[in-house]
């Protein structure tokens, strides 16, 4: 007989050190500036990718 076992027990056990601590939650707000820029450079991207090129493109 197979028995199916969950991970949640395993999980749930280390569930304190899967929080992100102060220093790290510190870190990413300060590089949230970074990382909407990136967003939006991203986005830039995907607005040109998904439409149709135009003479000066095809230049």
């Amino acid at each position: 007989m197979n028995h199916v076992v969950t991970l949640q027990d395993a999980i749930t056990a280390f569930a304190d050190f899967i929080e992100p601590t102060n220093a790290e939650l510190d870190a990413i707000e300060r590089e949230m500036p970074v990382i909407l820029a990136d967003v939006d450079l991203l986005d830039a991207h995907i607005v040109t990718l998904d439409r149709t090129p135009t003479e000066v493109d095809e230049r």
